[in-house]
């Protein structure tokens, strides 16, 4: 993630969607890449196998997320809270209908 932040030709980026994300991936680096792309719509799925620590460090980033109030943005992982993620997924720029079943 911190090398993807240094790329200088993505500005014409819509949307990002990445899959399977380890609980190696910085969550420094990932809210960074979030504040840098605040255009594009942005959706990380992670691991089933990541930590109630990890966990713990990505739902204060869902909660900085969601206070900010920013379209297009979508996190997830397994046994996350549900009323967070609805927040997100109302917040989608495109096909919200598709995601609100997800939950």
């Amino acid at each position: 993630m911190g090398n993807i932040l240094k790329l200088q030709n993505l500005k014409n980026l819509e949307s990002l969607s990445l899959q399977h994300f380890p609980e190696s991936l910085n969550i420094q680096d990932l809210s960074a890449f979030l504040k840098k792309y605040k255009n594009v719509e942005i959706e990380f799925f992670f691991d089933v196998n990541i930590s109630d620590g990890y966990k713990n460090r990505l739902d204060a980033l869902i909660d900085e997320i969601i206070e900010s109030e920013v379209l297009g943005r979508r996190i997830r992982y397994n046994d996350q809270d549900e009323k967070k993620l609805k927040i997100m997924n109302s917040r989608r720029k495109s096909n919200v209908e598709q995601y609100d079943n997800d939950v």
